[in-house]
């Protein structure tokens, strides 16, 4: 299955997810809110850090990440591999800023769905000009057992 399918599929979901994303109780939903800002904040910190073992600790078990022009990365070892293979690289950078605003947020029970972007800028740590990037992220969230909340889908594109 490709990954523009991948993509078509979860929009999907998303859209037939919509209409329960209004209904439910107003406290439940509200915390499920704080705890998923929670998650934001952390992933923030650590993308800008590019700290691996907090954005690994952020993610389910049987993650998937659908990156653009790459085949699936399943599972929390094999994006940790994914993550380190970049290290040597992302030493060589200075994350100057990472910012999710996401647009919608929708919880439904215990899963969740976000769709947004997320903008970053670098400069080399040896001098230079600093980059911007922004990015369209779209990720279905997992409530887990103490309350919190982690990513266990992603797909992205970045913005022209």
């Amino acid at each position: 299955m490709n990954v523009s399918l991948i993509y078509i599929l979860m929009m999907s979901l998303a859209v037939g997810l919509f209409c329960m994303c209004r209904s439910g109780d107003d406290a439940s939903r509200e915390q499920a809110l704080a705890e998923i800002e929670k998650l934001h904040q952390k992933d923030m910190a650590a993308s800008k850090e590019y700290d691996i073992e907090t954005l690994v600790s952020l993610m389910t078990d049987d993650i998937v990440l659908l990156q653009p022009g790459q085949e699936p990365v399943k599972g929390k070892e094999a994006v940790r591999a994914n993550l380190e293979a970049y290290q040597e690289e992302m030493a060589r950078i200075e994350i100057t800023q990472y910012i999710h605003t996401f647009e919608e947020v929708c919880v439904v029970g215990d899963w969740a769905y976000e769709w947004g972007m997320f903008h970053g800028a670098s400069r080399p740590v040896s001098g230079g000009e600093e980059t911007q990037e922004r990015t369209r992220l779209f990720r279905i969230l997992r409530r887990q057992f103490d309350g919190s909340w982690k990513v266990a889908r992603a797909i992205w594109h970045a913005m022209p």
